[in-house]
């Protein structure tokens, strides 16, 4: 029998309220949904603890991911180290949104659900994880060849007709 790792027995640690759950593994998990490929196994170190409304999980999850370069358009290795607090909770505690409109969201919007079977899946909470922390632009190295600091980018030929019209106001004056 192939145990997925990132799938949790949580029925022991629900019926003691401080109860705490260390898991530590490497592995690599299968996303239902894609993000950036990852390279290899990703080292899982983590608590959980029962705070009676909630399972609390807290602690690191470090990998390594493909990202493409924000400058070079090159393919290129970034490691990764997360820090995670996410809350887990039963079906019946997690508030349900009723009827449409607008509404804020709180706190509480974001708990992930225990399973019927009482295991918590690890791998939706380390996606969106990944996904939060992604860099704005990736860069392979910070002297990218493709950039230089020196170099300004060619002028929009589509503005030239602007800077005549600027210059022609910066004589009259």
């Amino acid at each position: 029998m192939n145990k997925d790792p990132f799938v949790i027995k949580v029925n022991e640690l629900l019926r003691e309220v401080g109860g705490q759950m260390e898991v530590v593994f490497e592995g690599r998990p299968h996303f239902e949904e894609k993000p950036p490929e990852l390279v290899g196994n990703l080292l899982v170190d983590l608590v959980i603890t029962n705070t009676e409304q909630t399972l609390l999980v807290t602690g690191k999850i470090s990998g390594r991911m493909f990202l493409k370069c924000g400058r070079c358009q090159k393919t290129y290795i970034q490691p990764f180290k997360l820090n995670i607090e996410e809350q887990f909770a039963r079906r019946e505690k997690i508030r349900e949104i009723k009827g449409a409109g607008e509404f804020e969201l709180k706190e509480h919007d974001f708990i992930f659900q225990i399973n019927s079977n009482e295991t918590i899946d690890l791998k939706e909470l380390i996606r969106q994880n990944i996904l939060m922390n992604l860099p704005i632009k990736p860069l392979c190295s910070l002297t990218c060849p493709r950039v230089d600091k020196n170099v300004r980018p060619a002028a929009d030929p589509r503005f030239e007709e602007l800077k005549k019209i600027k210059n022609k106001l910066k004589e009259k004056e």
